[in-house]
């Protein structure tokens, strides 16, 4: 029923909604998703610790930056999307910046 309404709101011929239902550990099923689909990114909503507003992540999402080798877009819970006018990209002088990069983000 959650796809049907998604698809239903969404009506994007540009995107495909599955369900997948899987019993193992969250990380690791979220990894062989990642691989069995070939998926680019990963985009997941959070509305981190119940009764804890000070803090924005929860322990999955807290998971999935530290274990996910997948780009990943964290949206908070009750996010007005805004039209982004800067971005930071915080570096370590060391850090090997390819011009993908850059393009990815743009």
């Amino acid at each position: 029923a959650l796809i049907t309404s998604i698809q239903e709101k969404e009506n994007n011929k540009n995107h495909i909604f599955e369900a997948h239902i899987d019993f193992d550990v969250f990380i690791d099923a979220i990894k062989q998703v990642i691989k069995a689909q070939e998926i680019d990114y990963v985009v997941m909503g959070t509305n981190g610790i119940s009764g804890a507003r000070e803090k924005l992540l929860g322990s999955n999402t807290k998971n999935v930056i530290k274990h996910i080798d997948c780009k990943t877009l964290i949206i908070p819970e009750n996010y007005k999307f805004k039209p982004i006018k800067e971005l930071l990209l915080p570096l370590d002088p060391k850090t090997d910046v390819k011009e993908e990069t850059f393009t990815e983000l743009l």
